[in-house]
């Protein structure tokens, strides 16, 4: 079984309307489908971390070479190699886009966004949540140099980070607990494409094993 949790954070702008605007009246049907929407906006909006699970089946028996010439194993035998791990996905704001684009976050106090307080706070919820594997993204370079990497050692995990290409400040991480996992490889990924439309941006991945 893995246990996913995922921190999911939106907010939208708010939208006006001129004083000088007309617009027709709305049917009874069309404010009722209106309100219904805004609860669940509303609702969907307290939801920070939820917790997902998915069942794993262990298939190395099929790729062991060693194992070619031996019988099957039981399902017995199988059910006895199910590990349980957990993965967090955290999009973590780089301060410098969250500065460089500051007008979208106009609703929030600005000492909530100083990086020493989310900072503080983000190494906070990792710990409390305590996943065996994080996927971050966002992730500044500068930072997670200096401060993220350093601290997520301390908790046991061994990180892997790949920066976006061109001249964008941040990148993504993978980190997994040590007493967990091993590292076999890891594989950066740039999507950048100049002649194709779609990926003709600074994004990457990153694949670990």
């Amino acid at each position: 079984k893995e246990s996913v949790k995922a921190d999911s954070r939106s907010s939208s702008p708010a939208s006006s309307r001129s004083s000088g605007e007309c617009s027709p009246r709305r049917s009874s049907s069309e404010e009722t489908s209106d309100s219904f929407h805004k609860g669940r906006e509303s609702k969907t909006h307290k939801i920070i971390a939820e917790t997902l699970r998915r069942n794993w089946e262990d298939f190395s028996y099929y790729y062991d070479t060693k194992l070619e010439n031996q019988e099957e194993p039981s399902i017995e035998s199988l059910e006895q190699k199910h590990i349980t791990f957990s993965v967090m996905s955290y999009n973590i704001l780089s301060q410098d886009l969250l500065e460089d684009n500051i007008y979208l976050y106009r609703h929030c106090r600005y000492s909530i966004l100083n990086w020493a307080y989310r900072l503080l706070n983000i190494l906070k919820e990792i710990q409390e949540l305590n996943a065996d594997i994080l996927c971050l993204q966002e992730v500044q370079d500068n930072h997670y140099r200096k401060q993220i990497k350093p601290r997520l050692e301390e908790m046991g995990y061994q990180c892997e980070y790949k920066m976006r290409t061109g001249s964008k400040p941040d990148g993504c991480a993978i980190c997994f607990k040590r007493s967990k996992f091993t590292l076999v490889e890891a594989k950066p990924v740039e999507f950048y494409r100049h002649s194709i439309q779609l990926l003709d941006r600074d994004n990457v991945g990153l694949i670990t094993l």
